[in-house]
């Protein structure tokens, strides 16, 4: 859904509706990594860019002062994997 922020028309948040049907269709969905940058671990193959959707929306909701990963508490770091973890586990 679109929405208006003072009166502009913006997108709306990303509801990953084509990994939502691949989900639906096929089940657990199998999930690739770049494990060439172990600092990155970057999604590759067929599921990459709706992956990386999904992972961008949910890691949004980690506040962003901190500086990197090692940073972000366990509780915050616990939300995401449990988040991620129902389409590809």
């Amino acid at each position: 859904m679109n929405g208006f922020v003072g009166g502009k028309r913006t997108r709306g948040p990303s509801e990953n509706k084509g990994l939502e049907k691949l989900y639906l269709k096929h089940g657990r969905l199998d999930i690739f990594y770049d494990s060439y940058n172990t600092k990155t671990w970057q999604p590759v193959g067929k599921y990459a860019s709706k992956y990386k959707s999904l992972m961008g929306n949910t890691i949004n909701r980690i506040p962003f002062y901190y500086e990197s990963w090692a940073d972000v508490p366990d509780y915050f770091r616990a939300a995401v994997f449990n988040a991620l973890r129902v389409c590809i586990l």
